[in-house]
């Protein structure tokens, strides 16, 4: 599946962000593969640096957080 969705996924957008508390849900062969590209079009992100000053990343993370099987609330654990 890797090599046939995700490395072309990976090497057609030139913006991937990600974030961190993501990143650090990955397994060690997952991660392995991500780092392989950080610095290139990959950014392990944080809230606190782009929500709110970055209009792509404030949208996306609007649009996943209201999605009907995520429904975060800011400032709100899901625990």
């Amino acid at each position: 599946m890797k090599q046939l969705y995700i490395k072309p996924l990976f090497e057609s957008f030139t913006d991937i962000y990600i974030h961190e508390e993501v990143y650090n849900e990955l397994d060690g062969d997952a991660k392995a593969f991500v780092d392989t590209y950080k610095g290139k079009n990959v950014a392990i992100v944080n809230e606190g640096g782009l929500y709110g000053t970055d209009s792509k990343y404030t949208t996306i993370f609007n649009n996943i957080a209201r999605h009907e099987l995520v429904k975060y609330e800011r400032g709100r654990s899901k625990d």
